[in-house]
């Protein structure tokens, strides 16, 4: 760092003394010019110190009055400086006060600035204590003050609350690195392990904990969470309350794993006990796809063993579901009833299942016991193999599921309850179905109003786990109709592939209609046989326990089977075969049936000719009209009725305008249940019978009964 000394070549003679000396003063005047690392010398610059580009190295503290980088001057105000976060506060002189507070503690007085009117002030005019700085002189009056305090981090810990962090687009807040981690939450921040080993349960409890009480969003990474049953149970205590976001690598890497086998459910999410009607409940937010896993040994027994048990939620969406081998379904609904059958207080509705997949479960991939507390809910994909229960039960209200994918399970593909104590499935839509070796396919007892897309099902011969004495599966494909209540609007189209392996008389049924009666109306099935096995499979080989009373359009390929749709559509066109007598007086009695004795148009067993009677086929509303013709003095009275049973259920009184023929009318529109008899009542007060014209067209005197 020296200035390197000019230096003469010593000759011998009497000069060479003097230059010597020459020699030893440069070399003393270069040595005075030099930096000293011992500090022995003042090291005092008397000119700019220029590094020719090179650093300067293991500098512990700069002390400068003022800093410029390529030339720009940097002001206390902007400083700042990697692994440290500085913090400004600025006064203005009294020219009394000399303590200050300062927002952060600086701990050493090397980690603060300060500035009086822009000029630095050096450290030996303050102190600091705590939060305090005192100067040694009170700032003058009016002036300046400037504090800066530089927080520095610990290398050797973590420090993200004095990191910052700005996302970078327009408008974006900055904040800390800590505040942005803290903005999600992770499985892995409780101590959750996922190694197939540890016991995850109480970190698992303290994630979803944290996740709803504060309403942020978390993550299950991929592993095997070891989960003691029935410990992840959240339950809002009937208050409102938001179902967080919650998101995992998928069922096929993120599984819970029961460490023993009990009877309760992997995770539970219920939401008290109801005060009232009115439902409070879970809302929004989601849970990502799981796989249920039970511990080695027998789950026999264990029904409330489910994947998720669920009760009152609304508008939460849910991944892909599995479970292998529970005692219990993979999705549970509760059975919750307030004052013993209103559901609607633990709805699960209006929720988003991914896919449900049930394994060799001794209940069913999704199993709903809370009858129409089930509603407006979507299943993209359900598939079931050997399960001891089914697919799925409990078809609820307005559900649909796009696909399903099941086979060899015991049970009902699609079951639903036997009884309506929390009310009556509705409005259910299926997509499009495979049903391969079910023992029992679809069952509509007590559903209304529903789709059943494409449904195919494969008959198969065969000696399963769950049939170990053999025989063709499904036993049963189709239950329709209920002879305790009324089943109205259902669609069905289905394929039957039959395979070969046993006899005819081995088949099971294709459709039972179970003697319903008038109680199953407005019903279309459309089917088509695939015989494989060359069975010879002819229509009266398609249904059983069918009555006519029931309203059924049933098509094998557009060739009919059953068709009652027209017949209990219930049309009837009657009219007189001539002049009929409508007596005077007597309006009620038995010698006023009006004589309606031709039917026109219509079913022949519906209406009697010769006792002018209609016979109502099955429940329903239905349009009733009768007329009469008839040429009356001016001022007659005309009274008609319309009687279901012994009761009048319209009438008409009318009074003649002219004498000349005029059209009397009664109508109207009822209620009506089977078996009802319809007949139409007349007199007029003229004193004797008249009779209707005889030179009248077909349409002057009828009856038209039609149900709508």
């Amino acid at each position: 760092m020296a200035k390197k000394p000019s230096v003469t070549t010593v000759a011998s003679g009497y000069y060479g003394r003097q230059a010597l000396n020459d020699n030893f003063e440069a070399l003393r005047d270069a040595f005075d010019n030099t930096l000293s690392r011992d500090g022995s010398t003042p090291n005092a610059m008397g000119a700019d110190l220029d590094m020719n580009s090179n650093d300067i190295l293991n500098a512990q503290t700069v002390n400068a009055e003022s800093l410029r980088l390529d030339g720009v001057l940097v002001s206390s105000s902007s400083l700042s400086a990697t692994g440290a976060t500085l913090y400004s506060d600025n006064y203005t002189g009294d020219g009394s006060t000399v303590a200050y507070t300062m927002s952060y503690q600086p701990f050493i007085k090397d980690n603060t600035q300060v500035y009086i009117d822009g000029v630095y002030q050096n450290k030996v005019g303050y102190s600091i204590s705590g939060t305090t700085l005192t100067f040694s002189e009170a700032p003058p009056l009016n002036s300046d003050i400037e504090i800066v305090v530089a927080r520095s981090l610990n290398v050797a810990a973590t420090d993200a609350s004095n990191v910052g962090y700005n996302q970078g687009g327009t408008g974006a807040v900055s904040t800390t690195v800590e505040a942005k981690l803290q903005e999600t939450v992770s499985v892995k921040d409780f101590g959750a392990v996922g190694d197939g080993v540890t016991d995850d349960t109480a970190a698992l409890k303290a994630f979803f904990d944290e996740c709803i009480l504060t309403g942020k969003s978390g993550h299950i990474n991929a592993g095997t969470y070891m989960i003691q049953l029935g410990q992840l149970a959240f339950d809002n205590g009937f208050t409102d309350t938001i179902w967080p976001n919650i998101t995992t690598d998928g069922y096929f890497s993120t599984k819970f794993k029961a460490i023993s086998n009990i009877d309760a459910p992997f995770i539970s999410i219920t939401n008290g006990t109801a005060t009232g009607p009115v439902d409070n409940v879970w809302r929004g937010g989601e849970l990502g796809g799981i796989r249920f896993i039970p511990a080695s040994g027998s789950t026999v027994g264990l029904t409330s063993m489910h994947g998720l048990w669920l009760q009152g939620l609304s508008g939460c969406n849910f991944g892909y579901m599995r479970a292998d081998g529970l005692g219990g379904s993979t999705i549970h609904i509760n059975r919750a009833l307030f004052g013993g059958n209103n559901p609607d207080p633990y709805n699960v509705t209006s929720c988003k299942f991914e896919a449900v997949e049930g394994n060799r479960n001794q209940g069913a991939a999704f199993y709903n016991d809370n009858f129409v507390g089930f509603t407006a809910c979507t299943i993209g994909y359900l598939r079931a193999i050997e399960n001891v229960n089914g697919a799925f039960f409990g078809m609820g209200a307005g559900n649909r599921i796009d696909v399903i994918s099941a086979g060899s399970c015991g049970g009902w593909a699609v079951g639903d309850q036997s009884v309506v104590t929390g009310g009556a499935s509705t409005r259910f839509f299926l997509g499009l179905a495979e049903f391969d070796d079910m023992e029992y396919g679809i069952d509509t007892s007590i559903c209304s109003n529903s789709d059943f897309g494409i449904v195919r099902f494969v008959h198969r011969y065969n000696f399963g786990p769950l049939n170990p004495s053999g025989g063709y599966w499904p036993r049963l494909a189709l239950k329709i109709g209920n002879p305790a209540r009324t089943v109205t609007g259902m669609r069905f189209y289905v394929i039957d592939r039959i395979e070969a392996g046993g006899t005819k008389p081995d088949l099971g049924v294709f459709a039972d209609f179970t003697n319903a009666g008038g109680n199953l109306s407005d019903t279309h099935i459309d089917r088509q046989i695939l015989d494989n096995a060359s069975f010879g499979i002819s229509n009266s080989d398609l249904f059983a326990n069918f009555n006519l009373n029931s309203a059924v359009r049933y098509r094998n390929i557009r060739t009919p089977i059953i068709d009652t749709i027209e017949f209990h559509g219930g049309y009837v066109r009657a009219r007189n075969s001539g002049a009929v007598a409508i007596p005077s007086g007597g309006f009620t009695g038995s010698s006023n049936w009006v004589a309606y004795d031709t039917q026109v148009e219509g079913n022949s067993t519906l209406f009697d000719n010769s006792t002018y009677e209609y016979t109502v086929p099955a429940n329903g509303t239905y349009r009733i009209s009768a007329a009469l013709n008839l040429t009356l003095s001016a001022g007659t009275r005309v009274r008609m009725a319309i009687y279901a049973d012994s009761s009048a259920i319209f009438s008409r009184y009318a009074y003649a305008v002219t004498a000349n023929a005029e059209c009397y009318t009664v109508q109207g529109t009822s209620y009506l249940t089977a078996g009802t008899i319809i007949k139409v009542n007349a007199d007029q007060n003229s004193g004797s019978g008249v009779t209707t014209g005889g030179t009248l067209s077909v349409n002057d005197n009828y009856l038209i009964i039609e149900r709508i």
